[in-house]
């Protein structure tokens, strides 16, 4: 690892670190970005991961890298469904990196923010009740799995996550909840607050009354934040509002907010009950742990209807994020296409694994395999792992290796050669072999002579023509041609995205046309219709009209509020004289709109 100050490598899409290849940039917070990667392994093995590394401005910077490393340390002992798990640390041309499990989903937060086309405003739209419930109870689940973690001796860690927020909570087009990044809030310490001051941005609006303050926290603080979490995805609208973070630490020292049902009309009492438990200002009142808080909302999604599954969470992600999530996809995988490995020019790597021999040189070559294989090693951190070489084959292999006899035998005490009994068995390979031609002979001879007989058969027969092929001719396919953008445009027929990377499309059967939809980020999306006679469509896109980027963590409005329930709710006026109050003002996003 290079000293603080000296070179580091930056990471761009097409990089490869370790036996990891970046493929396109997912997220980026204020300490890190989050990318995905293809792992490549021995035979062809691959897989797709997620990739972190620390933002190029702070990789040389020692307390982010100790951060960086305290997660990886922390986060790596939890081993829960609810938990995105962590697979490797590395370090390549300086470059540190986290390898973690890739979750082909959403963060929470523009779950119940959408993304939206460039220049539009999103809209916040709570999530039903009953299905943020179970969102939150298997956020849970991850949550105390991390609070019991043990070490090596059996002793509590003491693991608090100390940044639950909505960024930090993943879940995927299967409906499977994941917290992660675990650790990192753990390891800010007094002293480098400091210089975390304006990059890590957020963790106000979520912070516990105790965390705020400075002072010792326990799980109990991450209770409070999953209050908050389950506040606001019900009610689309943060308790601790304020046009700044000054604002918002006023707010929430004060502990004043509006309970849930003076936001939303008919809010179930005994969610609000759960959430203003977990919300507790004082530690000694709230749930005592992450599992108190799953048991609460469980028994509640128990009375009040209906099992809500996974599949109930998954419909909900699939309506809100499903095209963009998709549309990210398509992206990765046109990514994986254009970077294919070439032999000839991809660059020499720890993880890049030799040309297999041809196949019909592998009886020449097999017994120099175990040298050439036994060198690589599939472990990208330079730790004590370096030294294990997946390379399991070489051992096995080297015992192939033919014994080639060098000098004459020695002749017997009798004057006999020693090597008459090799000449015994020659001649035995001779006789065997003469015998097998034989046999070859006559069955060829038998089968020569049956195919004399039928074709004479066939040529007296008075009907023997060459039968009429009935395979229809098969038509070829549409072509699509691209005029401009010439690349990153996703096809669509009849609403089903097409593989990315093809430009012919299936050629409509007759009277039965179909509708195409091109699409690409930065252009106006184009419908084109064609059918049996189409031979090619020309496919341009109008670029979409200049909007200025909004950038991270600027100040947004309150939106008007859309439920999401089965019924339009009204939204009353808070109590007047209550003593939950809510403080005017916008409440600002001040959190980095990233999963990790």
């Amino acid at each position: 690892m290079p000293p603080a100050g000296g070179p580091s490598h930056e990471v761009r899409a097409g990089t490869r670190l370790g036996r990891y290849e970046i493929l396109v940039p997912v997220a980026q917070g204020g300490m890190a970005r989050v990318w995905a990667a293809k792992q490549h392994g021995q035979r062809g093995f691959s897989k797709l991961v997620a990739i972190k590394t620390i933002l190029p401005g702070l990789a040389n910077d020692p307390a982010f890298e100790s951060m960086f490393l305290d997660e990886a340390h922390l986060s790596a002992g939890v081993h829960h469904p609810n938990v995105c798990e962590i697979f490797d640390l590395g370090e390549d041309a300086g470059a540190l990196y986290i390898a973690m499990e890739w979750v082909n989903g959403e963060a929470l937060n523009r779950i119940v923010k959408p993304p939206v086309p460039r220049g539009e405003k999103g809209v916040a739209e709570r999530l039903n009740a009953r299905v943020a419930a179970r969102i939150v109870a298997d956020a849970a689940k991850g949550l105390h799995a991390a609070h019991e973690l043990r070490d090596d001796s059996g002793e509590l860690v003491g693991l608090v996550h100390r940044d639950v927020s909505p960024q930090n909570i993943l879940v995927s087009l299967d409906g499977v909840v994941k917290v992660t990044d675990f650790g990192v809030a753990k390891a800010l310490r007094n002293q480098q607050e400091a210089t975390l001051a304006g990059q890590v941005k957020g963790k106000v609006a979520y912070m516990s009354p105790e965390q705020a303050r400075g002072g010792a926290v326990d799980r109990r603080s991450d209770v409070f934040a999953l209050g908050i979490v389950l506040y606001e995805i019900t009610t689309a609208l943060r308790p601790f509002a304020g046009v700044n973070e000054l604002e918002v630490m006023k707010s929430l020292a004060s502990g004043r907010f509006d309970p849930p049902s003076a936001v939303v009309a008919g809010y179930p009492k005994e969610l609000e009950t759960v959430v203003l438990t977990a919300m507790s200002m004082d530690p000694a009142q709230r749930y005592p742990s992450a599992d108190a808080v799953r048991v609460a909302l469980e028994e509640w999604l128990t009375r009040s209807g209906p099992v809500v599954t996974e599949a109930h969470i998954a419909a909900t992600v699939r309506e809100r994020v499903g095209r963009h999530v998709d549309e990210r996809l398509a992206k990765i995988r046109e990514r994986t296409r254009v970077a294919a490995p070439d032999a000839s020019t991809a660059p020499e790597s720890s993880a890049q694994l030799p040309a297999p021999p041809p196949l019909q040189e592998a009886s020449s070559s097999f017994a120099q395999a175990p040298s050439s294989v036994s060198t690589v090693s599939h472990a990208s951190a330079p730790s004590a792992v370096s030294t294990v070489s997946h390379a399991s084959a070489p051992s096995a292999i080297s015992h192939f290796a033919p014994v080639v006899q060098t000098a004459p035998p020695p002749a017997s005490a009798a004057g006999r050669p020693a090597g008459s009994g090799a000449a015994k068995t020659a001649l035995m390979g001779v006789m065997i072999g003469i015998g097998v031609f034989v046999v070859i002979a006559v069955a060829g001879g038998s089968v020569y002579a049956l195919r004399s007989r039928t074709s004479a058969a066939r040529a007296d027969s008075p009907a023997s023509s060459p039968p009429a092929s009935t395979a229809p001719a098969l038509e070829p396919d549409v072509r699509v041609e691209l005029v401009s953008p010439k690349s990153g445009v996703t096809l669509l027929v009849d609403g089903v995205v097409q593989p990315v990377g093809q430009l012919t499309l299936v050629r409509p059967k007759p009277g039965a046309p179909k509708k195409l939809t091109a699409r690409a980020e930065g252009y106006k999306d184009v419908e084109l219709g064609f059918d049996d006679k189409t031979e090619t469509l020309s496919i341009t896109l109008p670029p979409a009209p200049p909007e200025a980027d909004e950038p991270v963590g600027a100040e947004q409005k309150p939106t008007e509020q859309k439920p999401t329930g089965p019924a339009p709710e009204a939204k009353p006026s808070p109590p007047a004289g209550g003593t939950a109050t809510k403080p005017k003002g916008p409440t600002k996003v001040d959190i980095p709109e990233n999963p990790f």
